[in-house]
């Protein structure tokens, strides 16, 4: 069993004895239907729907386990419904995008100061230059959108440089996870 809809698990584990996760057609099996599946005891059980996000199923499902178990099994037993807490987890990612943007913001503000400094110096280094460039017969305007024209190409191969490195250093990383835990690798780029 590679994958299940909660444990993460792969070729490599190693089971250290211990409780183990398995399909119940694979336990029974195992145990050659020594017991009957009905009389057989779960520390955990986890049901994975075809449609979770269907609040009348997950309803039915809850009804229908309830209705099935006795009064004493019912007593150790917790259902537990992954979408219960939804809310809570929509807000705690507003949170954290909000602290990720803010980040973000100081981050290109930060860099905004760089790159006019390093410019400004540029432009001091270059005044011969530009005293040439006047002398030849260029106006202020147009030596202006020739140093503006330099710094947004500088800055937009510097972008396209970084996005190619990061989307490359991440996918690497990915990959060496999945090596590990065997789930499967959807490519992701975040874009508005």
């Amino acid at each position: 069993m590679k994958q299940s809809p909660f444990f993460a698990m792969g070729d490599r584990s190693k089971w250290n004895g211990g409780d183990a996760v398995m399909s119940i057609p694979a336990f029974n099996r195992m145990i050659k239907n020594q017991i009957s599946i009905n009389e057989t005891a779960y520390s955990t059980m986890i049901i994975k729907l075809k449609k979770p996000k269907n609040l009348k199923h997950q309803e039915f499902v809850i009804k229908t386990l309830r209705q099935v178990m006795s009064s004493d099994q019912q007593q150790g037993i917790t259902i537990y419904n992954y979408f219960d807490n939804k809310e809570a987890q929509e807000d705690i990612t507003k949170i954290l995008d909000w602290i990720f943007n803010v980040i973000i913001g100081i981050t290109m503000f930060l860099c905004f100061f760089s790159l006019c400094s390093s410019m400004s110096a540029n432009l001091f280094d270059q005044t011969k230059e530009i005293g040439i460039l006047r002398a030849m017969g260029f106006n202020s305007n147009r030596i202006a959108f020739v140093y503006f024209m330099e710094a947004f190409i500088l800055v937009m191969a510097s972008c396209i440089c970084g996005i190619m490195i990061g989307t490359t250093v991440s996918i690497t990383m990915v990959l060496q996870q999945v090596v590990f835990t065997q789930i499967p690798f959807t490519f992701y780029f975040p874009y508005p």
